[in-house]
């Protein structure tokens, strides 16, 4: 039996191989499963997510830890996965490489805000993260397994509703549409900024929320 490791703070420890339970040796069949391990695979963490066991589920959290440059052009390193890196530089702010960094991180937040929230045709408003709308979708399709008609959904506001499942396909494509369509945006404007030789080319590379 296969098992997943993590650490202290519920971090999944990635093995090159695979770490297997060792059977019981006082009841054959049986296989311990040590602290800080579960039997439940973990889902290949998205780009800048780290996958924590939580409440004996897999949850994907932001991960801001890395090397950093500040406004000086001074490097950062940042240890804890949930610091503040808004005034921080993924590339050293100097001359032309400053003005890209600069723009890459408004493309950034502009695309955060464009998928902070996104109010559906039901009317309702959910939080439009890739990571938020993936586990809306292992939500419904628990439910359809198990044959329900309906189930409850938290939106962005945190206020609980009920609604059927063909309504939530209905907001999951919507959301997904939404996200992909901004994604494009910031793929294509971090491609612009990319191939900009001038900061004046730069100033004409910007994201529509």
């Amino acid at each position: 039996m296969e098992i997943f490791n993590y650490n202290e703070e519920g971090e999944y420890i990635p093995s090159v191989e695979p770490v297997m339970a060792k059977e019981s040796p006082l009841e054959p069949g049986e296989y311990l499963i040590p602290r800080n391990a579960t039997t439940i695979e973990p889902e290949y963490p998205l780009t800048d997510y780290a996958n924590f066991f939580i409440d004996g589920e897999w949850v994907p959290i932001l991960d801001n830890r890395g090397s950093y440059y500040n406004a000086d052009g001074e490097v950062v390193e940042v240890t804890d996965i949930n610091a503040d890196v808004t005034d921080l530089f993924l590339f050293d702010p100097k001359s032309l490489d400053k003005a890209k960094a600069l723009k890459t991180s408004e493309i950034n937040a502009a695309f955060n805000d464009a998928v902070e929230s996104f109010e559906t045709s039901s009317e309702i408003t959910m939080d439009a993260a890739l990571a938020k709308i993936q586990l809306l979708k292992s939500g419904f399709d628990l439910a359809e397994a198990l044959g329900a008609p309906g189930m409850s959904i938290r939106d962005f506001y945190n206020v609980t509703h009920a609604v059927s499942l063909d309504t939530l396909s209905q907001m999951l494509n919507e959301l997904g549409m939404n996200y992909q369509s901004n994604l494009e945006q910031k793929w294509n404007a971090q491609d612009a900024v990319a191939l900009a030789t001038t900061e004046e080319e730069l100033e004409g590379i910007g994201f529509t929320v």
